[in-house]
């Protein structure tokens, strides 16, 4: 915190609406680039430095400074995005008095094997996540999630009903101004990515439908996020077997801030995600899609649940998830129809 992700973006919106009523105090993760203690948002902000081991002695670098952290101070309520943090918490929730809000946006169990792939085999560590994961949904007392797909996967697991709520991935709409990020009428048509190369993302299909399309139109493609040590190299090979390096372009990741000028350079936002058992069952908040319609940009998704329920229809063309043939017919039908991409902006 504050980082390039969706995650990050969602938990600043909080903070802008938080200190003005409340004290906030918010543990995150120590990266190189920013310092132990900052004020932000209004907060105060703890970074935890983590070291470089494997992502087990990590996580427990993390909790350690959890318990630490409430044996420093007294709180009303705590509120945790993962079990690494949130198990010691729940663990702890008898003795120390406070109420627990688990934002259960993402689960661990399910994307590790893609964030980390070294973890894919180790069953019994997954194994250990997805108890501690069910630990922490029967023991908030209020879980958040993103949308109605990741709740009904979450009462699947056994959370009650009433303990659920939903809020869709906010978006400070001021930067947005539509005069200076103009219509999405460019020529050649610039489509845009935001978010991680992981692998449930689909970012495959999305290069090979910008092959496909390239052979009929002029497109430009920019992905905008963490370049991951595991899949941008596969990326790139792709790339380049595809013979379409001149037209796609790997961009770091941006802040916040940013987010506004980079989407003033694209005509359409693309979500290409994979028919996985993590896009179809989990769902999750598509953060990166709020962003898209902030800045009046058509949506090209693939047609899933947790899409359908988060894009409203008259902004988005969906197409069937994994198909890059389908997919490019949806690129070619916005670059050669521009009041249509213009309409749907």
């Amino acid at each position: 915190m504050p980082g390039p992700s969706g995650s990050s973006r969602r938990l600043t919106e909080y903070l802008k609406a938080l200190p003005d009523r409340f004290s906030v105090v918010v543990l995150s993760a120590k990266t190189p680039d920013h310092s132990h203690i900052e004020k932000y948002q209004g907060a105060r902000l703890l970074r935890v430095p983590v070291g470089s081991g494997d992502l087990a002695s990590r996580i427990q670098s993390f909790e350690r400074a959890v318990r630490r952290q409430l044996e420093s101070e007294d709180y009303a309520l705590a509120h945790f995005t993962d079990p690494f943090g949130g198990y010691a918490l729940c663990e702890l929730k008898a003795d120390y008095g406070y109420r627990l809000i688990y934002e259960a946006q993402t689960f661990p169990s399910q994307e590790l094997r893609y964030t980390h792939p070294q973890t894919d085999g180790d069953r019994r560590f997954l194994s250990k996540i997805r108890r501690q994961e069910l630990f922490c949904l029967m023991n908030a007392d209020l879980v958040v999630t993103g949308s109605q797909t990741t709740r009904a996967y979450i009462q699947g697991l056994g959370a009650a009903e009433d303990q659920l709520r939903t809020i869709r991935a906010p978006v400070d709409l001021k930067p947005y101004d539509p005069e200076v990020l103009g219509a999405p009428d460019g020529a050649p048509l610039r489509m845009m990515y935001l978010g991680s190369h992981v692998g449930w993302q689909g970012l495959p299909t999305l290069l090979r439908a910008t092959a496909l399309a390239s052979q009929q139109v002029d497109v430009r493609l920019t992905l905008v996020g963490a370049h991951h040590p595991d899949w941008k190299p596969h990326l790139e090979d792709l790339v380049n077997d595809l013979g379409i390096k001149e037209m796609v372009d790997f961009q770091p990741p941006v802040t916040h801030d940013d987010l506004v000028k980079v989407l003033a350079l694209a005509d359409v936002g693309v979500l290409p995600l994979d028919d996985s058992e993590r896009n179809r069952l989990q769902g999750g908040p598509l953060a990166k899609v709020s962003e898209y319609l902030a800045a009046g940009r058509p949506v090209i998704a693939a047609d899933l649940p947790v899409t359908r329920e988060l894009i409203p229809k008259d902004a988005a063309v969906f197409f069937p998830p994994g198909d890059a043939r389908a997919l490019s017919e949806r690129i070619l039908d916005l670059a050669r129809d521009v009041p249509r991409r213009v309409a749907l902006g």
